[in-house]
């Protein structure tokens, strides 16, 4: 699907990597775990076709959050027992700029992990022993 591969695509640019899981998974150590959910497509307010997604997040407390919009704080889902259960089941209904609610469809489970930046970590050594080479040079003047 269009929506997956250009989330996996965000993902390798951000540096992370990204893993298609069964929702029981259980996280290890630098991980997290997403829910996706996406809409049916609707006509938005500028009378064009359009879809929408959303993520949940497993938080490292065990519970579920999400936040609506870029603005807006995250917010625990901790009263939704379905969401223990089955995501695919979840019945995901958010409201829209105009207050009408709209359902969001499962879409799948993913595992992400921030890749380990080795290659910072040997640049600035690269730089480190440029400088005490500078260094030694410009001392043995």
């Amino acid at each position: 699907e269009e929506l997956v591969n250009a989330l996996i695509n965000d993902m390798k640019k951000l540096g992370i990597s990204i893993k298609e899981v069964n929702f029981n998974y259980i996280l290890e150590e630098n991980e997290w775990k997403i829910a996706l959910f996406k809409t049916d497509v609707y006509v938005d307010d500028k009378g064009k076709k359009s879809t929408d997604f959303h993520f949940i997040r497993k938080n490292y407390d065990g519970y579920w959050s999400h936040k609506v919009g870029w603005k807006d704080r995250p917010e625990k889902l901790e009263n939704r027992k379905d969401i223990l259960i089955a995501p695919e089941r979840l019945n995901l209904v958010i409201e829209d700029n105009d207050g009408n609610p709209v359902k969001y469809n499962y879409i799948g489970t993913y595992r992400l992990k921030k890749k380990k930046l080795k290659l910072r970590k040997k640049r600035r050594k690269l730089q480190l022993m440029k400088e005490d080479k500078l260094r030694l040079k410009y001392i043995n003047k």
